[in-house]
């Protein structure tokens, strides 16, 4: 299964482009449909250079011509997208990743950043104690 996540640094951010073709309220199954979308957005650039990046930062999201979100054709399953409600726009990552439904597994996260971690079974070190370790 493919999922949303946010691999820097910071908070989460769901641009209005996207949000507004979310169809369901549960978080996992919005994930879900986020990666959707970002799989079926057009590329914008071959390649996101260091120079388009700098670019798409600083250019005002309001102006008529700004793009609202950056995406490699190298990399279809990365964007990035721009805080436009607020003063500060922040530039956000939206990267998705694969996860293994056949393991037990959940986003983790650590300062905002997040990634997928999968839970392993515990190993029995004395069954008479039921001691275990993961």
């Amino acid at each position: 299964m493919k999922i949303a996540i946010y691999p820097n640094y910071g908070s989460i951010y769901v641009p209005l482009f996207i949000k507004n073709q979310l169809l369901t309220k549960t978080w996992i199954q919005q994930r879900i449909e986020i990666a959707t979308i970002v799989e079926n957005l057009k590329s914008t650039h071959e390649e996101i250079t260091q120079e388009i990046y700098d670019l798409f930062v600083t250019h005002n999201s309001n102006e008529v011509n700004a793009l609202s979100y950056l995406k490699s054709s190298k990399n279809n399953g990365l964007i990035y997208v721009k805080e436009s409600e607020l003063k500060y726009g922040q530039t956000y990552m939206i990267q998705i990743v694969d996860v293994d439904t056949t393991k037990i597994w959940k986003i983790g996260e650590y300062d905002g950043a997040e990634g997928i971690e999968y839970f392993s079974e515990p190993k029995i070190i004395d069954k008479s104690l039921n001691l275990g370790e993961w």
